[in-house]
Protein backbone atom coordinates (compact mmCIF):
# COMPACT_ATOMS: atom_id res chain seq x y z
CA UNK A 1 0.00 0.00 0.00
CA UNK A 2 2.77 2.22 1.01
CA UNK A 3 3.99 1.57 -2.83
CA UNK A 4 1.30 2.77 -4.22
CA UNK A 5 1.63 6.82 -2.82
CA UNK A 6 4.86 6.57 -4.24
CA UNK A 7 6.96 7.12 -0.97
CA UNK A 8 9.80 5.58 -0.95
CA UNK A 9 10.38 6.03 3.09
CA UNK A 10 8.13 5.97 6.01
CA UNK A 11 9.11 6.31 9.66
CA UNK A 12 7.98 3.55 11.85
CA UNK A 13 7.47 3.57 15.45
CA UNK A 14 10.29 0.75 17.15
CA UNK A 15 7.60 -1.72 18.46
CA UNK A 16 5.63 -1.64 15.17
CA UNK A 17 9.25 -2.69 12.72
CA UNK A 18 9.90 -5.35 16.03
CA UNK A 19 6.54 -6.48 14.96
CA UNK A 20 6.90 -6.95 11.24
CA UNK A 21 10.31 -8.12 11.66
CA UNK A 22 9.06 -10.65 13.71
CA UNK A 23 6.70 -11.77 11.17
CA UNK A 24 9.65 -13.41 9.11
CA UNK A 25 10.30 -17.22 10.08
CA UNK A 26 14.12 -17.51 10.96
CA UNK A 27 14.66 -19.49 7.66
CA UNK A 28 13.88 -16.40 5.89
CA UNK A 29 16.85 -14.38 6.65
CA UNK A 30 17.89 -14.14 2.93
CA UNK A 31 14.45 -12.52 2.09
CA UNK A 32 14.83 -10.25 5.26
CA UNK A 33 17.94 -8.83 3.86
CA UNK A 34 17.37 -8.49 0.47
CA UNK A 35 14.37 -6.22 1.71
CA UNK A 36 16.53 -4.42 3.82
CA UNK A 37 18.96 -3.92 0.65
CA UNK A 38 16.67 -2.22 -1.12
CA UNK A 39 15.72 0.42 1.37
CA UNK A 40 19.52 0.76 2.15
CA UNK A 41 19.44 0.81 -1.62
CA UNK A 42 17.01 3.76 -1.61
CA UNK A 43 18.14 5.90 1.14
CA UNK A 44 21.74 5.64 -0.32
CA UNK A 45 20.24 7.40 -3.72
CA UNK A 46 18.03 10.19 -2.13
CA UNK A 47 21.22 11.04 -0.11
CA UNK A 48 23.30 11.16 -3.30
CA UNK A 49 20.99 12.81 -5.35
CA UNK A 50 19.80 15.22 -3.28
CA UNK A 51 23.05 16.22 -0.81
CA UNK A 52 26.29 14.94 -2.63
CA UNK A 53 24.92 15.98 -6.63
CA UNK A 54 22.32 18.22 -5.42
CA UNK A 55 25.05 20.21 -3.03
CA UNK A 56 28.10 19.56 -4.90
CA UNK A 57 29.54 17.76 -1.77
CA UNK A 58 32.02 14.78 -1.75
CA UNK A 59 33.27 13.39 1.19
CA UNK A 60 37.03 13.58 1.87
CA UNK A 61 37.02 9.72 3.24
CA UNK A 62 35.01 7.14 4.99
CA UNK A 63 34.70 8.94 8.44
CA UNK A 64 33.46 12.11 6.76
CA UNK A 65 31.38 9.94 4.53
CA UNK A 66 30.02 8.09 7.70
CA UNK A 67 29.31 11.08 9.27
CA UNK A 68 26.77 12.39 6.65
CA UNK A 69 25.24 9.33 5.99
CA UNK A 70 24.67 9.75 10.37
CA UNK A 71 23.13 13.07 9.50
CA UNK A 72 20.85 11.83 7.04
CA UNK A 73 19.81 8.88 9.04
CA UNK A 74 19.35 10.75 12.15
CA UNK A 75 15.71 11.79 11.62
CA UNK A 76 14.32 7.97 11.34
CA UNK A 77 15.51 7.45 14.87
CA UNK A 78 17.28 3.74 13.81
CA UNK A 79 20.71 4.56 15.99
CA UNK A 80 23.92 6.98 15.47
CA UNK A 81 27.15 5.47 13.09
CA UNK A 82 30.22 5.80 13.23
CA UNK A 83 33.60 4.15 12.16
CA UNK A 84 35.73 2.29 14.35
CA UNK A 85 38.40 1.17 11.99
CA UNK A 86 38.93 1.86 8.44
CA UNK A 87 41.36 -0.09 6.23
CA UNK A 88 41.59 -0.52 2.56
CA UNK A 89 39.81 -4.40 2.96
CA UNK A 90 37.12 -3.18 5.94
CA UNK A 91 35.37 -1.19 7.75
CA UNK A 92 34.53 -1.38 11.82
CA UNK A 93 31.16 0.49 12.24
CA UNK A 94 29.30 1.18 15.18
CA UNK A 95 25.90 1.95 15.44
CA UNK A 96 24.94 3.24 18.59
CA UNK A 97 20.94 3.71 19.83
CA UNK A 98 20.39 0.43 18.07
CA UNK A 99 16.57 0.76 17.36
CA UNK A 100 16.48 -2.81 17.24
CA UNK A 101 18.15 -3.33 20.09
CA UNK A 102 16.15 -5.83 22.63
CA UNK A 103 16.40 -7.38 25.84
CA UNK A 104 17.39 -11.19 24.55
CA UNK A 105 20.66 -10.67 22.91
CA UNK A 106 19.53 -14.21 20.31
CA UNK A 107 16.74 -12.04 18.98
CA UNK A 108 18.84 -8.97 19.00
CA UNK A 109 21.62 -10.87 16.98
CA UNK A 110 18.70 -12.69 14.85
CA UNK A 111 17.46 -8.66 14.04
CA UNK A 112 20.64 -7.40 13.07
CA UNK A 113 20.25 -9.31 9.71
CA UNK A 114 17.87 -6.03 8.85
CA UNK A 115 21.37 -3.85 9.53
CA UNK A 116 23.68 -6.47 7.26
CA UNK A 117 21.03 -6.01 4.18
CA UNK A 118 20.40 -2.35 5.13
CA UNK A 119 24.11 -1.52 5.59
CA UNK A 120 25.37 -3.55 2.20
CA UNK A 121 22.19 -1.67 0.20
CA UNK A 122 23.40 1.53 1.33
CA UNK A 123 27.11 1.23 0.44
CA UNK A 124 26.69 -0.49 -2.59
CA UNK A 125 24.25 1.67 -3.97
CA UNK A 126 26.91 4.74 -2.81
CA UNK A 127 29.96 4.26 -2.87
CA UNK A 128 29.96 3.82 -6.78
CA UNK A 129 28.13 7.06 -7.37
CA UNK A 130 30.93 8.67 -5.06
CA UNK A 131 33.38 7.61 -7.28
CA UNK A 132 31.94 8.88 -10.20
CA UNK A 133 31.29 12.25 -8.92
CA UNK A 134 35.28 12.25 -7.78
CA UNK A 135 36.34 11.11 -11.43
CA UNK A 136 34.34 14.35 -12.45
CA UNK A 137 35.54 16.60 -10.37
CA UNK A 138 38.01 19.02 -12.58
CA UNK A 139 41.95 18.49 -11.27
CA UNK A 140 42.39 21.53 -9.30
CA UNK A 141 39.88 20.19 -6.65
CA UNK A 142 41.10 16.83 -6.40
CA UNK A 143 43.34 16.05 -4.04
CA UNK A 144 45.53 13.78 -2.08
CA UNK A 145 43.36 14.26 0.86
CA UNK A 146 40.35 12.56 -0.87
CA UNK A 147 40.49 9.49 0.20
CA UNK A 148 37.48 7.81 -0.70
CA UNK A 149 37.53 4.11 -1.63
CA UNK A 150 36.97 4.23 -5.64
CA UNK A 151 35.05 1.54 -7.21
CA UNK A 152 34.43 -1.14 -4.71
CA UNK A 153 31.76 -3.41 -3.59
CA UNK A 154 30.69 -4.89 -0.24
CA UNK A 155 31.32 -8.62 0.15
CA UNK A 156 29.74 -9.18 3.71
CA UNK A 157 28.26 -7.49 6.24
CA UNK A 158 28.70 -8.96 9.59
CA UNK A 159 27.01 -8.68 13.09
CA UNK A 160 30.69 -8.78 15.21
CA UNK A 161 30.07 -7.92 18.67
CA UNK A 162 28.08 -6.01 21.19
CA UNK A 163 29.85 -3.71 22.44
CA UNK A 164 28.41 -2.15 26.00
CA UNK A 165 25.32 -0.38 24.21
CA UNK A 166 26.74 -0.23 20.89
CA UNK A 167 26.74 -2.71 17.97
CA UNK A 168 29.58 -3.34 15.90
CA UNK A 169 29.26 -4.83 12.28
CA UNK A 170 32.32 -5.39 10.70
CA UNK A 171 32.45 -4.82 6.80
CA UNK A 172 34.43 -6.38 3.57
CA UNK A 173 35.31 -5.13 0.25
CA UNK A 174 35.98 -6.46 -2.73
CA UNK A 175 38.51 -4.21 -5.28
CA UNK A 176 36.39 -3.99 -9.08
CA UNK A 177 37.94 -4.39 -12.08
CA UNK A 178 40.89 -1.41 -12.63
CA UNK A 179 40.27 -0.48 -9.03
CA UNK A 180 43.96 0.51 -9.01
CA UNK A 181 43.07 2.63 -12.07
CA UNK A 182 40.80 4.26 -10.88
CA UNK A 183 41.96 5.12 -7.31
CA UNK A 184 45.07 6.90 -9.37
CA UNK A 185 42.16 8.73 -11.36
CA UNK A 186 40.52 10.24 -8.02
CA UNK A 187 43.92 11.15 -6.71
CA UNK A 188 45.50 12.65 -9.42
CA UNK A 189 45.93 16.45 -9.84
Amino acid sequence: MIRRTGVRHVILRTETVVRLLRLLLPDRVDLFQDTAQEIGAGAARDLVEFVLRGGHFVPSGPRAFVSLWNYWDRTGGWGTYMLDGVTEESWRLVVARNFLRTADPAETRFLAAFWCGYIRGFLNESLPQISAIMLNLPEEQRALALTMPAAVHVRTVEYAEVKGDDDVFVITFDRELLFEALRALSLSR
